[in-house]
């Protein structure tokens, strides 16, 4: 594998989640910020901040009319990203930290700590 672009994302925090959005756009999280970056110039675009706690998953969702941005984090929150206006959109609170979430077949998939919740899309 050759190598075409890297630098130093989150100098004070490990990496947990990385996530690619509007083609150029690169999402990464470290311990409770979540950084934009475009990917050929390598500038960040935008930090962001919402999460109490470690951020453990990126991920992105299809709503009825767009594409949002799931964080998901051990303040057993989830919060929702405009991936185009980079903007905080909400949150769900859980019961339990929140670690990974996923979509397939026409469901949410959230995993906890201790907890797996489904939800059906409406």
């Amino acid at each position: 594998m050759e190598t075409t672009h890297s630098w130093l994302a989150h100098k004070a925090s490990r990496i947990r989640s990385i996530l690619f959005t509007n083609g150029d756009n690169v999402w990464s999280c470290g311990d409770t910020d979540i950084c934009v970056w475009d990917k050929m110039s390598r500038a960040k675009l935008k930090q962001l901040n919402f999460h109490s706690h470690r951020i453990q998953h990126l991920s992105i969702i299809k709503t009825e009319s767009m594409f949002v941005v799931c964080s998901c984090s051990r303040d057993k929150t989830i919060a929702f990203w405009d991936p185009k206006k980079l903007k905080f959109l909400g949150k769900q609170e859980m019961e339990d930290e929140v670690l990974c979430l996923l979509e397939s077949q026409g469901f949410t998939y959230i995993l906890g700590n201790r907890s797996i919740f489904i939800a059906k899309r409406c």
